[in-house]
């Protein structure tokens, strides 16, 4: 290699030396021409998550990490000088002691003394209540009387004292006091930027407990505040503003200060630890599978045996039970209506061998004149897929019929086939009861027919011979000549109204049971009706001193809709037997009460022996007399049936209490109003 001449070795060394000085100059230039700029930031000392103090005094929050990346971009540093209000950071900026407010609302009662930087976040001025809370605010005009929390020198408390004057505005001095009050119950909801109010809540794990309602009240833009006139350092500050709202680094300080913590397992990690455990449970299932692959085939093929054999069985019970049901089981085709599948029970009453029937379809043994009916099930087989239960019949071979009863479903195949399983009941048996049952009651009602023809043709029979034995038997006790002759006259006089009374009521029985009982129903006034019937039941209770309490006549606009002879017969009854079966020197009262559905019940009650509980079981059986048949007592064992059928036919009902040795209640239900008809 050859060396250079001396006269370029000395031309490099000149060149370097004259490289060296002006670099040397230079930096030393810029270092006197850098100075780090000062600017002076006033803050509130506690305004969390925007401004606030850690313990060593330190300025943190997310408004000073904002600033602090705007400073290192615009080149200078940031003097923080805290404030304990927000009054007193704007008096500060106001008499010019600083140069700037970090992070500020951009409010226009602020623009006499600031000028605004662009914005880098937007703050939701919201009202928040409690979250099980029912207050609904679907517009900010419905805050009307509402209790508002506002927190001092935040804007929230202007706006709500500037535009929602008519909200009762309550000041506090944290957030924590107005969310204690809110959960506490002393106000109804609060006013506060959002996204910090989120923060707030979460830190004091109470965001579940209050939610955002209605439209933000406004909508702030978040800036920095310069003071007023410094042009220069505005625009300083907006350039640098538009190189961080649109960095990583802005997303990371925002995401720090109003998101959640990020958690421990990032994506990065998990799918680290994913890994390696995916490593491992490949090796642990080689291994496994190395080790258990032969006996899991083993028991596999035990399995495939077991089930064979179990579905082996299944098929025989299966089998067993469609053989020996005791109804006829068919498996149709769809589309052709071919047997595919009979038992016995339908097998039988046919006449068919089983080689004969399954050559048949349903339509071969179906009646010409149900074809309309079997297109009616058929076309609900479709729609539901199940048809019954429906009666039909079967013709047997012969051509004689049968009734049957039947019952479906469609089954659909894997290979796309339609097929019916049907359940065919053989109702012969039945529809012969049902025969027997209809000339059974056609006998019956024959028999009773016949029963009050002859009661109401011998009425007159009876009623004649009757009346001359009672006639003569009255004369013969008004001339008797001695005291013998009479009480014998007057024995038979009563046996003869006895005797009167029973052939009367047995009468009206007769008549209600066969429906010749003609009703005339219209409206009455109850009062009146019952005044009838006391006029008549009086002597008689008077002979026994009992005392009638009537509590009905009061009231004489009540009116029942009744048959006013008939219902007058009832009350009668219920009257007597209240009196008959009472004790001497005792009550009857009669009360009524209106219920729903225009029905007046009226109850009469004694102060009787009462009834057991073996007597009142057959209280309305014909000729029972509740165990006075040797009492004295004069009756029949009839008036309470009868009571009973000319009520109901009345369109009323009638029911009783009883207590033993505590007297009785008998009570009946008429309508008040002429029923509408269905």
């Amino acid at each position: 290699m050859k060396f250079l001449p001396k006269k370029c070795f000395f031309f490099v060394a000149a060149v370097l030396c004259l490289f060296s000085v002006t670099v040397i100059g230079v930096y030393a230039e810029n270092k006197q021409n850098n100075q780090v700029i000062i600017i002076k930031a006033a803050i509130p000392s506690s305004f969390p998550p925007y401004y606030q103090l850690d313990e060593h005094g330190k300025p943190v929050g997310f408004s000073i990490e904002i600033m602090n990346a705007i400073a290192r971009r615009s080149g200078f540093e940031i003097d923080y000088q805290p404030k304990e209000s927000w009054q007193e950071v704007f008096d500060v900026i106001r008499a010019g002691e600083v140069d700037l407010i970090p992070d500020v609302g951009a409010t226009s009662d602020r623009e006499d003394f600031l000028d605004f930087s662009l914005p880098f976040a937007t703050l939701n001025l919201s009202v928040f209540t409690r979250s099980d809370s029912k207050l609904n605010i679907r517009n900010n005009s419905q805050l009307t009387g509402i209790k508002i929390g506002v927190v001092k020198a935040n804007y929230g408390s202007r706006i709500i004292a500037k535009d929602y004057k008519l909200a009762i505005a309550i000041q506090f001095d944290s957030f924590e006091q107005v969310l204690f009050a809110l959960l506490s119950g002393q106000i109804d909801a609060f006013v506060y930027p959002e996204s910090a109010a989120w923060k707030l809540a979460t830190q004091a794990q109470q965001q579940r407990s209050i939610k955002v309602i209605g439209e933000p009240l406004v909508e702030v833009k978040r800036v920095a505040g310069v003071h007023k006139g410094d042009i220069k350092l505005l625009s300083t500050l907006n350039s640098s503003i538009k190189q961080l709202v649109s960095s990583e680094e802005y997303q990371i300080i925002y995401n720090k200060w109003f998101s959640e913590k990020p958690p421990f397992w990032t994506l990065q990690i998990i799918s680290w630890v994913f890994a390696g455990i995916l490593l491992l449970l490949i090796f642990i299932f080689g291994m496994w599978r190395y080790h258990t692959i032969v006996s899991l085939k083993k028991k596999l093929d035990e399995m495939v045996v077991e089930r064979t054999q179990a579905l082996s069985e299944s098929e025989a019970r299966l089998r067993g039970l469609f053989e020996l049901s005791p109804f006829g089981i068919a498996l149709n085709d769809y589309s052709t209506g071919d047997f595919l599948e009979i038992n016995n029970a339908l097998l039988a009453p046919t006449g068919y061998t089983r080689e004969e029937f399954v050559k048949l379809s349903y339509w071969d043994i179906t009646p010409e004149e149900y074809k309309d009916q079997e297109a009616q099930q058929l076309a609900a087989l479709d729609k539901s897929g199940r048809y019954g239960p429906y009666e039909k019949e079967y013709i047997r071979k012969d051509g004689s019929r049968y009734p049957v009863l039947l019952n479906g479903i469609i089954l659909n195949e894997p290979s796309g086939d339609k097929l019916i399983w049907s359940i065919v009941q053989d109702i012969s048996d039945r529809k012969q009861f049902e025969a027997s049952l209809i000339a059974a009651k056609n006998e019956a009602e024959h028999a009773n027919r016949a029963k009050s023809e002859f009661l109401s043709s011998m009425s007159h029979e009876l009623r004649t011979p009757l009346n001359a034995i009672m006639g003569f038997s009255q004369l013969l006790e008004i001339n008797a000549v001695d005291d013998v002759t009479k009480d014998n006259a007057k024995e038979i006089v009563d046996a003869g109204n006895y005797l009167l009374e029973l052939i009367n009521q047995v009468l009206d029985l007769s008549k209600i049971e066969s429906g010749h009982v003609p009703l005339l129903i219209s409206s009455y006034n109850l009062s009146d009706l019952v005044n009838n019937c006391l006029s008549i039941i009086n002597p008689i209770a008077d002979s026994r001193s009992i005392t009638i309490f009537n509590n009905v006549e009061p009231f004489r606009s009540v009116s029942v809709y009744v048959d006013k002879s008939r219902f007058k017969q009832i009350l009668l009854n219920l009257l007597s037997n209240a009196i008959k079966y009472n004790i001497d020197n005792g009550s009857v009262t009669i009360d009524y009460l209106i219920k729903d559905n225009n029905i007046l019940q009226l109850s009469i009650s004694d102060t009787g022996k009462g009834l057991s509980l073996e007597q009142q079981s057959h209280l309305f059986e014909p000729f029972d007399r509740a165990g006075a048949e040797n009492s004295g007592i004069s009756g029949t064992g009839l008036g309470l049936v009868i009571t009973k059928d000319l009520i109901e036919k009345m369109g009323g009902t009638i029911g009783f209490k009883s207590e033993k040795n505590k007297g009785s209640c008998f009570w009946i239900q008429v309508p008040t109003l002429k029923p509408q008809k269905q």
